[in-house]
């Protein structure tokens, strides 16, 4: 594929997140909302701005990832930690039947880090 038109996707793929989160419909942005998606197996697309990563833990036994240590808040199993919890949260997403696009170009997406577009709507706590 053509880089213009790659980037070009992809500044439209950050937008449409973007503009979907704030208008309120399905999708959500930052880690902690993308992550509570992820575990409700909510993402229909997750997008990643460039090389964003921030360490975390995954329970071995159910899966639920989380930015918390000790125990698994679903199944009480001890969690372990990982450097990589965003590298873990596109394959929980691939695993999930969702698509994964690593955004190339500087975007609105950027300040949040991550984001994604939901198949249903995702309760955030505030």
């Amino acid at each position: 594929m053509d880089r213009r038109v790659r980037k070009h996707r992809h500044r439209a793929l950050a937008g449409r997140v973007c503009d979907t989160a704030w208008s309120g419909g399905n999708a959500v942005l930052g880690l902690s909302p993308v992550l509570a998606a992820a575990n409700a197996h909510a993402i229909d697309t997750l997008v990643v701005a460039g090389p964003f990563s921030r360490p975390g833990s995954i329970c071995d036994v159910c899966g639920h990832l989380t930015r918390d240590e000790g125990a698994c808040p679903v199944c009480g199993a001890h969690l372990f930690a990982v450097d990589d919890l965003v590298g873990a949260l596109m394959d929980a997403t691939v695993a999930a039947g969702g698509n994964v696009f690593q955004l190339t170009v500087a975007s609105p997406l950027d300040r949040e880090g991550v984001g994604a577009l939901t198949r249903f709507p995702v309760p955030v706590s505030a």
